[in-house]
């Protein structure tokens, strides 16, 4: 889980480490799930499609909470 709650800013650099850290996150059967995104992360996450990459909740605590595993939460 990547928490985003203390992250102000966020940029194609980062997305590009996201997207590194997804490829070999996945390629061992893993995944990310992403917490706290901000607005306009998100806007951004939506414009990019990278959304339907990563799991998106609105807080940690929810990413906890869902049922199943984080997969479940797309």
């Amino acid at each position: 889980m990547a928490d985003f709650t203390a992250v102000p800013f966020c940029d194609a650099a980062g997305l590009g480490a996201l997207v590194a850290a997804h490829n070999q996150i996945a390629a061992a059967g893993g995944e990310i799930v992403l917490a706290g995104v901000r607005p306009a992360q998100l806007r951004l996450l939506r414009i990019t499609g990278l959304h339907k990459l990563f799991p998106v909740h609105a807080a940690v605590d929810d990413v906890w909470a869902a049922p199943g595993p984080p997969a479940a939460s797309r």
